[in-house]
């Protein structure tokens, strides 16, 4: 379906007036440009808590964590988004001031979140305990009920 869609766009561009002087090769490589740029590209994922020890700490020498939100999804519409892409993302996320506080962390870099879906309770959260040196990071999730397996 999706394929159709950009071979339908791609039939129906009005090439003449964007390309007035292109051959067929310049064409369809500027046509293709042309699409990739005026694209809309829509990411779907779980929009997650982020707690992480303060530097290099482990979870059991720390007292304060810092939090942002992550999820590779949301990582991918903010990159797109710095690069100037038209960028939404789908998820679900609770009502309550931390699920406004991860929309607004999206919001923040220019991706469209009008898409996001808002109920459920809880927001996934994810431990994370940076690597130091010969030591690997530890990664700890915590998913269970959240909004988006509701």
């Amino acid at each position: 379906m999706y394929v159709h869609g950009i071979r339908y766009f791609f039939l129906h561009l009005p090439h003449e007036r964007i390309f007035p002087s292109a051959t067929a090769g310049e064409l369809v490589v500027k046509s293709l440009i042309y699409i990739i740029i005026m694209a809309k590209i829509v990411t779907f994922g779980e929009l997650m808590l982020r707690l992480q020890p303060y530097n290099y700490e482990r979870f059991v020498q720390c007292d304060h964590v810092e939090f942002t939100f992550g999820g590779g999804e949301a990582n991918v519409a903010v990159s797109l988004a710095n690069y100037g892409m038209d960028v939404a993302y789908v998820t679900k996320l609770p009502t309550h001031a931390i699920g406004q506080a991860a929309v607004n962390s999206l919001r923040r870099y220019g991706v469209d979140t009008s898409k996001i879906v808002r109920g459920g309770d809880r927001v996934g959260i994810y431990f994370n305990e940076k690597g130091a040196s010969q030591r690997g990071s530890v990664c700890i999730y915590d998913r269970a009920h959240s909004a988006i397996q509701m």
